[in-house]
């Protein structure tokens, strides 16, 4: 946890204490959530703000003692040039220490799920065919048809750079 430094790691130890705390307040959560959806159904207003207070409070005792949070940056990236987004994002995000979080344009989700997700299309690009032919960066598994991931049906490895060629894209 400490690869990225001390602010990613006291980040690390933090979300895994507020993960505990978040399990220890289950019960209390869910009857606030139940208690808001009552008031918000019965349209009751007082009875809304109170459970709303009450889910607040629950919420700051889960979060106390949290020293501070990880910047984070936020791009917005169209689905269908994930690739193309991921060359211009490490290019311009490589210096940074912020978290890159991506959301897709047109999509209402956001976070660590849609993140991933990105991450993962960008990695089936990497190995479809043609763009593994246009840009070798694993070694073959042999035995397979050459189309998409059954050239790697024998696992994915990557090819070692040359350390004597030139910086590329």
């Amino acid at each position: 946890a400490a690869a990225f430094g001390t602010s990613r790691a006291l980040a690390w130890a933090q979300d895994r204490l507020v993960s505990a705390r978040r399990a220890a307040f289950a019960e209390e959560l869910v009857v606030a959530e139940r208690m808001r959806a009552d008031a918000e159904a019965s349209r009751d207003a007082e009875g809304l703000s109170e459970a709303i207070d009450q889910l607040g409070e629950i919420e700051e005792r889960i979060s106390r003692d949290r020293i501070g949070a990880l910047v984070t940056d936020i791009a917005r990236v169209r689905r269908d040039d994930a690739l193309g987004a991921a060359r211009r994002l490490m290019a311009a995000h490589a210096a940074s220490r912020h978290v890159l979080e991506v959301q897709f344009e047109g999509e209402s989700g956001f976070g660590s799920g849609v993140t991933q997700n990105f991450y993962s299309t960008v990695a089936s690009e990497l190995i479809a065919a043609e763009e593994s032919a246009r840009t070798p960066l694993w070694l073959g598994g042999g035995g397979g048809s050459g189309v998409g991931n059954d050239e790697f049906a024998g696992g994915l490895f990557p090819r070692p750079l040359n350390p004597h060629a030139a910086a590329t894209e």
